[in-house]
């Protein structure tokens, strides 16, 4: 949790962004079953939902463990219709019989949570292809200002970082915000989930919307365009 709020002051820093959006810890994994964790993130989550409606939702995109998301709609239910949650538990090549991925089995009572749960969810199952050579983001991306070298020179942090097939998976998530058409999907009846990560299909808990497919090529030019857009207007 605090190598995550350290990262993203840092990367707010470095876009010339520092103070302009609230940054708040959150929860530790769930233990248990309806009961939520307390953390800032959950509070802050909650606050943002109450000032949405129905009309016009507030989107919440986890991009870790889903334990804030899951926090909030148990400790204040009365939200649920005011949000649509985007879950990145990206294990495409597992469904329909298990989810085998990290944000999944860093809190699994927590993803249990959403998936029997009546919040709309979005469940993002894809982003595997998002690979982007060192040659590449050192050519598109080191150039782009003060934040362009900060991501690529993130790269130098670690070896694995530097591979040509190490994959920018999260990305993906706001590619399908920014333009749905950039991805396929399909409404699915939401599966139970066990300990092990395996689907039940019950056929229990209403549907979602799972996201398959993205496009490698539109993904990438998105990125690059909104790292340009931020610096045109510094």
């Amino acid at each position: 949790i605090k190598m995550s709020y350290n990262l993203l002051l840092e990367l707010l820093e470095k876009a010339g962004r520092s103070g302009e959006y609230e940054v708040k810890k959150g929860s530790e994994p769930m233990q248990y079953a309806n009961t939520y964790n307390e953390s800032e993130g959950v509070d802050f989550i909650i606050q943002c939902a109450k000032k949405a409606s129905p009309e016009q939702p507030l989107f919440v995109i986890g991009i870790g463990a889903a334990t804030n998301l899951a926090c909030a709609i148990l400790k204040a239910p009365e939200i649920i219709p005011n949000v649509r949650y985007v879950f990145h538990c990206r294990s495409e090549e597992t469904w329909p019989v298990r989810s085998v991925q990290f944000n999944v089995y860093g809190d699994i009572i927590a993803a249990k949570t959403l998936l029997e749960s009546e919040v709309p969810l979005v469940w993002f199952d894809t982003g595997t292809n998002l690979y982007a050579s060192y040659e590449e983001t050192k050519l598109r991306l080191e150039p782009k200002g003060k934040l362009g070298k900060y991501l690529h020179d993130y790269r130098d942090r670690d070896p694995y970082y530097a591979r040509s097939d190490k994959g920018f998976f999260d990305m993906a998530d706001f590619v399908f915000l920014l333009d749905p058409d950039a991805c396929k999907s399909e409404i699915v009846d939401a599966p139970e989930m066990t300990r092990y990560m395996y689907f039940e299909h019950t056929h229990r808990y209403g549907q979602m919307l799972r996201v398959y497919e993205v496009d490698l090529q539109k993904s990438w030019d998105i990125f690059y365009d909104s790292v340009d857009n931020l610096n045109s207007i510094q």
